[in-house]
């Protein structure tokens, strides 16, 4: 069997006056020698903040030509990843949350399969911090995505660039673009589920509450099932939030 050429990867950061955690996940993927390219599709409203992005990304090191940095005038996360990847110049596309670290594996290892011709995917999730809630609550997460081979955005989903042109893009919706998009992807192919779990921030677990937080996320997705108007949910997450 003929060696398939290395893949490319191109990650695609969506943010929202991140700022710390926008910054070291940037440092964390420029001192990575598998990702190609990092493009930042930033929504703050403030100058004063873009001006900040601006120079504290060009400031770090060996940057060369990886790094693209963009402003976009909605604040809306789909928008975000949707004028990310039409620049994402990668084989594979992985959109990535500010507050979520990728694993210590070689990406380009695990794209170029020789054997499997990987279409999409998404990681296993682990949550920061120590509380014995969180080890449930990662292990329901995960199981549940394997399960229904739907993700949400903080797993991580990555998707082949070509797949992408013809599955996606993110719908133009204010909530559930995550699972909107896999709902499609999964009528073309299973999820490629990589078992190295990335590491998200579990701070709206701790701010809201474990059992309320489940719950409202819940009846959320079981409106967006129902066919509930995407704009009567998000208001009713805006309220509840």
């Amino acid at each position: 069997m003929e060696d398939k050429p290395d893949a490319t990867i191109s990650v695609v950061v969506p943010s929202l006056n991140e700022k710390e955690a926008l910054l070291e996940c940037v440092q964390q993927l420029v001192d990575r020698n598998d990702i190609d390219e990092i493009i930042i599709v930033d929504s703050s409203k403030s100058r004063t903040m873009c001006d900040f992005y601006q120079n504290q990304f060009f400031a770090l090191k060996d940057l060369k030509e990886r790094l693209i940095v963009i402003g976009c005038t909605q604040q809306a996360r789909s928008l975000q990843m949707n004028i990310g990847a039409e620049l994402a110049s990668g084989t594979f596309v992985l959109f990535l949350h500010a507050d979520t670290s990728l694993p210590k594996i070689d990406l380009k290892n695990l794209f170029t399969n020789k054997f499997v011709k990987l279409n999409w995917g998404f990681f296993r999730v682990q949550l920061d911090g120590s509380e014995v809630w969180k080890f449930v609550l990662q292990t329901c997460m995960s199981y549940r995505a394997r399960l229904t081979g739907i993700a949400t955005g903080d797993m991580c989903i990555f998707v082949r660039n070509d797949t992408w042109k013809q599955y996606g893009p993110f719908g133009d919706i204010p909530l559930m673009e995550d699972i909107d998009l896999c709902s499609r992807l999964r009528k073309f192919s299973k999820p490629y589920i990589v078992s190295s779990p990335v590491i998200t921030s579990a701070r709206r677990w701790r701010q809201r509450g474990v059992g309320r937080t489940i719950l409202e996320m819940w009846k959320l997705r079981l409106m967006f099932w129902r066919g509930v108007p995407i704009q009567r949910i998000r208001q009713i997450y805006q309220n509840e939030n």
